[in-house]
Parts: C-alpha cells; structure tokens; sequence
C-alpha cells in the first residue's frame, strides 16, 4: 500500500510560473554555509589526494610512505607514530577524549 503525499505549493508555484511563460529552472545556492561546505570539501579532498605522495624517513626495512595501513604487516604508519594491533585500544582512547563521538 503506497502513499502519496501532495506538495500543493509547489505544483501552484510551477503552474503559476508556467502559465506565465517563465521556465522552471534550479536556483543557484548562495551564502556563508555554503563556502564552508566547499572550503572543507577542498580541504579533506587535498588531504586525501596528497597524503600518498608524502614521504617520511624511517628504518631501512621500514615503508617510506608517511601515512600507510600496512596490511600485510598488520601496523598502521603515521609520520613517526606506528600503532601495532594491541595498541589500537590506546589509539581509539585517545581518539574518544577528543571530543562527544
């Protein structure tokens, strides 16, 4: 049993808008939340694309990458912190104290 429900401004405001001979075209959206949205988008994008490309110095049998989730090893690389498995409590710990998530 499917309902429906009916938007009765918006079928008035299309009709009205046809019946005038204006097309019924999207709005551009405009103001503060907005650019926060593309600023912060941007942000987590860069981070995302560049953090491959970052190197980092470790021991010679070490990965060079900065930031890895080493898989095979069983580790996770973060410029000069390695979290082993047993570790990760400490990290979602730490992770808990920074804020309400």
């Amino acid at each position: 049993m499917a309902v429906t429900i009916e938007i009765d401004h918006a079928k008035t405001r299309a009709k009205g808008a046809a019946a005038g001979g204006l097309p019924v075209v999207p709005q551009s959206v405009r103001g503060p939340i907005r650019r926060l949205k593309w600023g912060i988008l941007m942000l987590t994008l860069s981070v995302y694309y560049v953090t491959p490309f970052l190197r980092w110095d470790r021991c010679p049998n070490a990965p060079d990458q900065a930031v890895l989730l080493g898989f095979a090893n069983g580790r996770l690389y973060a410029f000069f912190v390695e979290v082993w498995p047993q570790d990760l409590y400490l990290v979602t710990d730490y992770w808990s104290s920074l804020g309400p998530f």
